[in-house]
Formats: structure tokens, sequence, C-alpha cells
């Protein structure tokens, strides 16, 4: 188990299996999502669990494939919006932790790598793509990638290089940057 405190937000994430206070986790969550979990697909399951200054628990456990290395199990929060961002397999969650409430349910085909955050923009990096969200969850653009691809941050200027065939996206809308690669 991994321990992480964020602000006023106490976030706690099994990497492999449920924990052994499982059943009172779920009766006492304010909003429980299960996905998967009884899967017999090879593959961990996963479960965080968000506990807000409110005293409301979130509770999220998923059965997820690809798993292993390179495919991590992925948690972006975004204080300031209480947006929560999990990733893992194919499967991507967004979650609003003030109401609490599920936002949206995303596929990352083939993969989820992870995310990062750039100021007031959310990357989500994946096996074939790279696509952004704002701080407050909304999918704002997306492109196809594949292996081997890369990317960096410079500014507001995403420079991608897929496969030797390198090209800059404006971060916040996904257009080409005129005068780049």
């Amino acid at each position: 188990m991994v321990e992480v405190q964020i602000g006023e937000y106490h976030l706690r994430i099994f990497e492999d299996g449920v924990p052994a206070d499982w059943t009172a986790l779920r009766e006492h969550a304010a909003l429980f999502g299960e996905y998967d979990v009884q899967s017999r697909e090879p593959g961990p399951v996963s479960v965080v669990v968000l506990s807000t200054p409110q005293g409301r628990d979130l509770v999220v456990a998923q059965h997820h494939e690809p798993s292993g290395p390179g495919f991590p199990l992925g948690v972006l929060l975004v204080p300031e919006t209480g947006v929560l961002l999990i990733g893992a397999g194919e499967r991507v969650l967004a979650y609003d932790i003030r109401v609490p409430e599920l936002l949206w349910e995303d596929r990352a085909e083939f993969g989820f790598w992870a995310f990062a955050r750039h100021g007031d923009v959310i990357l989500m990096l994946a096996e074939l793509e790279l696509a952004a969200w704002t701080t407050a969850g909304h999918k704002v653009w997306s492109v196809f990638v594949e292996p081997p691809w890369t990317y960096t941050v410079h500014e507001q200027t995403v420079t991608l290089d897929v496969m030797g065939r390198v090209r800059s996206l404006d971060l916040r809308t996904g257009t080409p940057v005129e005068g780049r690669p």
C-alpha cells in the first residue's frame, strides 16, 4: 500500500488486491466504483481510496490488463478543482471528489502509461494515444501515436516524436504549431 497526502486529501493506493478492511470501505464509502473485480483474466486488482476533508470516502476497485512493467496504475489529483484521474490497464476514469461522482470513463487502447500535469493541462500517455484534459476534467484533444514515441513540453508547446517523425503541437489545443518541426 502507498499513502499520499495532497493538501487536505488522503489517498491510499493498493496495487495488488483488496485491503483487509475491504468490507468496511465498501459499506462506508460515499461513492463506490467497481470494475471487473471478479474477472478471471490475468492481471491485478487495484484499489484507490480517497478520503476528503468532509469525511467522505471515494473507493474505486478495478481489475486491469495489461499490467506490469510499462503499464502502471496511475493516479492524479487536482486539489483546486476536485478532479481525480485514475488510469489502469485500458481504463481511464475521472471523478469529481467534491460531490463525489463519476465524471466519465474512457479507454486507452492497448494500455495506459501515465498522467503528466503541465500547468492547467493534464496529459495522458498511452500505448497508442497522447491526450489532453483540462484540470476540470474536460478532454481537449487527442492524437494517435505508436511506439516508440516520446514527448517533451516547453512552455505551451508539445514536441512529439513518433517513430522519428517530429511535430509540435499547442499544449492547450493540440493544433500544429507553425514554424516548428
